[in-house]
């Protein structure tokens, strides 16, 4: 299903029925812009200013700490950060950092003309895509894919092998396919190799002409 198509710079919106906690309602139009100082309320309807950050600890309850609702076709909560490396809207937490849970599209990611979503794990997996019941994708993809551990290597006449220089692990399995008709010729062989981190792709006989192949590895 295509996600409705918007500006990078409307935000997603969910909202909760939580009973007991702080709710904020929102209307069509641009906040008018007003000064206040630490320690004055937060008045609806205008921009709150203040030299340190408001904080909303919510404790042992269960519940939660802000509850923004909306009725427009907006965002119901936006953040926007001008510095050039900062974060429009920054979540964490020991367990779940961020849950987004949409009809349709439960999170959705626009950028002009960079990465729109990007994940990154230290020793873990950066990104992990399941499906509730065996009729659902884990995952759907439109366009090109471009895989780090992947690419086209040349098989010089004469040669039966070509070594290529890649990261191998224990789990690691090997694909290569020829680029270019030679009769009489195919792929004999594609060994992985973790103890050099390289990829050998053996021929069934020596190439007549330079035989371009296509090698993916897979863990």
């Amino acid at each position: 299903m295509e996600a409705k198509k918007t500006s990078r710079r409307r935000l997603l919106g969910f909202s909760a029925a939580t009973a007991g906690a702080a709710t904020i309602a929102v209307a069509d139009g641009w906040v008018v812009p007003a000064r206040a100082a630490d320690g004055d309320p937060v008045l609806l309807g205008t921009t709150n200013q203040a030299n340190n950050p408001t904080v909303i600890e919510i404790v042992d309850s269960g519940q939660a700490g802000l509850v923004v609702r909306s009725r427009t076709d907006g965002g119901s909560l936006m953040g926007e950060n001008s510095s050039s490396d900062g974060y429009g809207v920054q979540a964490s937490g020991e367990y779940i950092g961020l849950v987004a849970v949409g009809g349709q599209t439960a999170v959705y990611a626009v950028s002009d003309y960079g990465t729109a979503t990007k994940a990154l794990t230290y020793d873990g997996i950066a990104v992990s895509a399941s499906t509730a019941v065996d009729a659902g994708l884990a995952l759907e993809v439109k366009g090109a894919v471009r895989f780090s551990r992947s690419g086209r290597v040349t098989v010089p006449v004469g040669a039966r092998s070509v070594t290529v220089p890649v990261n191998v692990r224990v789990t690691t399995t090997a694909q290569a396919t020829i680029q270019n008709r030679q009769p009489g010729v195919s792929i004999e062989a594609a060994v992985p190799s973790q103890a050099d981190r390289t990829l050998t792709i053996w021929l069934t006989r020596a190439a007549k002409t330079p035989t371009t192949v296509a090698w993916f590895l897979l863990d």
